[in-house]
């Protein structure tokens, strides 16, 4: 005869057998599953741990320009063939274009973007040539990028512009412009309505009218200012430069990027850092509405290198490549880099960064320090004819960074999806995802554990 409870075993064994499944179940589905492709266009820097190399590592003879990066997008040679445009970075590409008269070449492309009421377009550009294999002869020739704004009637709806003009000798740096839109609708001096705006992107000169050049533009979308808008803060036409920190190592050198997406992220500090001739690289750092960057050079190997080279050309640009300008009003500082050892040369931000430079009255120079998030220093190297920039030894020379001010709320701009930010939704959802697996999981490990016991409830009952 069998026993009380002989039958118990096969009672349990299936539940158990259940459970296992569960938890098996919630254990796979808490694994991280595969990051979808992101389509989003690319907009500011993207983060990067700042690199460190030897200082036998030079680098490659062609890799000294800027190296323009975006979605693929082909511009319309009229408004009508203009395609639409969502907020984020693209890269189109221009030729020299046809003849307007006394040799002067151009080429103009099309683009539109749809504003709603109160709303602002900013669009900025950076056409970007070829470096030369020797640095760019003296010559009266000169190559520039302009961006016009009108709506779809051709009536003119910029509030300012400010468009990039290249000399000779900074020939083969990129040639950056920007346009600010007055805002849509509500009542502006020379305000245009909402709807359609287009932007008119230029290239125009006749420097190296043989090669096309890549062009990187930024659609950005401004949301309708907070009323009132932040008080304007006061213009600062000395501010401090950072003296460069003891005990930067002179071999330990920090690589910087070629491209506003690559550019490696880098915190206040001092960096060790190699310049050769005719080269433009580029550094991001973290600047937030109420914050100010102020940034210094300080030369190392001063009257060590040969060559007529002495001098870089220094810009701030804000998360939308805007030229952020200084306290002398000038888009760009330059400095000298065969100054004494031990010397630094900077500049800084004339205000904190705040909305309230945007304000209806403000100029271009104080209007460009509106906007917080990842800013970009671009240096970019000078050279005269004689230079040898495939062979001249590099210049090294610590870069300073200082931010001060206590980071706030920064102000509300489409510009796409930066490649962190994609990375960091992606990670959001993926540990969501994960949640909601393990949750389930768990629940039904409960459920299961919950049968369980009243089964075995019942069959004692009985």
């Amino acid at each position: 005869m069998s026993q009380p409870g002989s039958h118990r075993p096969p009672i349990t064994r299936r539940p158990a057998a259940a459970l296992t499944a569960a938890l098996v179940l919630a254990t796979a589905s808490a694994l991280p599953a595969a990051a979808a492709p992101t389509t989003a266009p690319r907009s500011a820097s993207a983060p990067s741990a700042p690199a460190a190399r030897s200082a036998k590592d030079a680098p490659a003879a062609d890799d000294r320009g800027y190296e323009a990066d975006g979605s693929p997008i082909s511009g319309g040679s009229s408004f009508a063939g203009a395609p639409s445009v969502e907020p984020g970075r693209y890269l189109d590409s221009f030729t020299a274009g046809t003849d307007q008269g006394w040799g002067t070449m151009k080429e103009t492309k099309h683009y539109r973007v749809t504003l709603k009421k109160g709303e602002r377009l900013i669009v900025t550009g950076a056409l970007v040539p070829t470096p030369s294999p020797k640095a760019t002869p003296t010559t009266s020739d000169s190559v520039k990028s302009t961006i016009e704004l009108t709506d779809g009637h051709g009536n003119d709806c910029a509030k300012w512009t400010s468009n990039g003009f290249s000399f000779p000798h900074i020939a083969d740096a990129p040639q950056r412009a920007t346009a600010v839109s007055t805002v849509a609708g509500t009542g502006e001096d020379g305000e245009c309505e909402p709807g359609e705006f287009v932007a008119k992107v230029t290239r125009e000169g006749n420097l190296k009218q043989s090669e096309t050049m890549p062009m990187e533009l930024v659609f950005a979308v401004e949301a309708p200012a907070p009323s009132p808008m932040p008080p304007e803060p006061e213009w600062d036409d000395e501010p401090a430069v950072p003296a460069p920190t003891a005990g930067s190592a002179k071999d330990d050198v920090t690589a910087l990027g070629r491209s506003r997406n690559s550019a490696p992220i880098l915190k206040p500090g001092s960096y060790v850092i190699e310049l050769r001739p005719g080269e433009t690289r580029i550094a991001g750092v973290d600047v937030n509405e109420g914050q100010r960057l102020s940034w210094s050079i300080s030369p190392l190997d001063a009257g060590e290198v040969e060559g007529t080279w002495k001098q870089a050309e220094v810009m701030i640009l804000n998360p939308l490549g805007q030229e952020v300008y200084d306290p002398d009003e000038n888009a760009s500082t330059t400095v000298n880099l065969d100054s004494s050892t031990g010397d630094y040369l900077g500049s800084a931000m004339p205000t904190p960064v705040t909305l309230g430079n945007q304000r209806t009255d403000a100029d271009k120079e104080q209007a460009s320090n509106w906007l917080g998030g990842t800013h970009t220093l671009q240096l970019s190297t000078k050279a005269d004819a004689s230079d040898e920039p495939n062979t001249a030894k590099p210049r090294r020379v610590v870069l300073t960074l200082a931010v001060d001010g206590t980071a706030g709320e920064n102000a509300d701009v489409d510009y796409g999806k930066t490649r962190a930010e994609q990375e960091q939704a992606v990670s959001r959802a993926t540990w969501l995802r994960r949640g909601l697996f393990v949750g389930a999981g768990v629940l039904g490990v409960v459920a299961v554990g919950s049968g369980i016991a009243a089964i075995t409830a019942l069959r004692r009952r009985r």
